[in-house]
């Protein structure tokens, strides 16, 4: 047995020498293997990356964009608004002191306190005409005036949501003053 067994040492050591050899030849392949699987892993990150940078630079620009046009847009409406308070307030002030006169087309106009004469010729269209109060023309005028900042203030918030997502519904139409078709 003894024999036997010396007999088997060499066999032994080249069995071991063999599967080490083995083990590191296995160990370099797959070393490589995986120095190239790390490479792509990185090269395809690095893409990513790339693309990632790309898109957010593209989403930072268009929300640049955006919030100038807000700006502009902004600046237009206020300006608008502005002129629109500033005509208001100018109209109800020359109404109120009588600078300017609002008068109304009646149909019929019966009062005893007018003569049965015939009245002088002018240029109006025939109908007859009632002057208001200077204190009626101007509450006439606030409210009319209100209504213009009401339709100023109206177009600016359209304008904005267009501006924030040109997709929503009449963005097309926004600013042009037309109604959504039913």
């Amino acid at each position: 047995m003894i024999a036997f067994i010396l007999k088997s040492i060499p066999l032994v050591i080249a069995a071991v020498i063999a599967a080490s050899t083995a083990w590191m030849i296995q160990g370099w392949r797959y070393g490589v293997e995986i120095e190239s699987l790390q490479r792509v892993h990185a090269d395809t990150m690095a893409e990513i990356s790339r693309v990632a940078a790309r898109q957010l630079q593209a989403q930072m620009d268009r929300h640049k964009e955006q919030a100038n046009e807000i700006i502009l847009l902004d600046k237009r409406h206020y300006q608008e608004l502005q002129d629109a308070q500033q005509n208001s307030a100018r109209l109800s002030a020359d109404l109120a002191t009588s600078h300017q006169r609002l008068s109304v087309r009646v149909q019929r106009c019966s009062s005893s306190h007018l003569p049965a004469t015939a009245s002088p010729p002018s240029l109006d269209d025939g109908a007859q005409r009632a002057e208001l109060y200077p204190e009626d023309a101007a509450a006439l005028a606030t409210i009319t005036g209100d209504a213009d900042r009401c339709a100023v203030k109206l177009s600016g918030l359209q304008g904005y949501v267009c501006a924030i997502n040109p997709d929503a519904p009449d963005c097309g139409l926004a600013g042009k003053g037309a109604a959504r078709p039913e």
